[in-house]
């Protein structure tokens, strides 16, 4: 299990899905599709207080801002809520 970014937002899709948001900042260059593979079809929130949740992932919708940063939307499984993953909480693959 590899940290993978915190969530920075979440939003639910008008289909009922969930997405979060990060930010990916490693020092190392990935393509995108190098990091979507990363991701997998399963993700595990950590929350601040330490407790996880394992999640299933439907997509992954990455962009690159001006200022070089890696955006990643990570759009999730209809069986999470909002409260499995508050801001702050890690995304681990």
């Amino acid at each position: 299990m590899k940290k993978f970014m915190e969530i920075k937002d979440f939003f639910i899709l008008e289909n009922g899905r969930r997405v979060i948001i990060g930010c990916y900042d490693f020092l190392e260059f990935k393509s995108k599709t190098e990091i979507k593979s990363q991701v997998g079809n399963e993700v595990i929130i950590m929350k601040p207080s330490g407790s996880k949740v394992r999640v299933n992932v439907e997509s992954v919708n990455i962009t690159m801002s001006l200022s070089n940063t890696i955006n990643v939307a990570i759009e999730l499984s209809l069986e999470s809520s909002k409260d499995d993953m508050p801001r702050g909480s890690f995304v681990f693959v």
